[in-house]
């Protein structure tokens, strides 16, 4: 997949908007990661970044990788899983 906008117009209007803290799934369950293959997820690390991600496969070596969300666009991008504070 090298489009840098995997989302259709229409989904991308529904990431207009920020997941409240605390509504999101503990990072401690980021086990459960590995079932966020093709879905769009809003990560929230450790280290006080947030972001919508789309990953586009399972995690391997403690790296899901996929595309960011820079602005409007969809930028190439991993994360480890020990990063992640919360998910949504």
């Amino acid at each position: 997949m090298r489009r840098t906008r995997p989302l259709t117009p229409a989904q991308l209007a529904e990431l207009d908007f920020v997941p409240p803290a605390g509504d999101g799934v503990c990072g401690r369950a980021a086990l459960t990661a590995a079932n966020l293959k093709n879905c769009v997820v809003y990560i929230r690390e450790a280290g006080g970044k947030s972001y919508w991600f789309y990953a586009v496969g399972s995690p391997r070596g403690g790296v899901l990788c996929g595309y960011r969300r820079v602005g409007r666009a969809w930028r190439p991008g991993c994360v480890r899983e020990a990063r992640i504070k919360e998910y949504y």
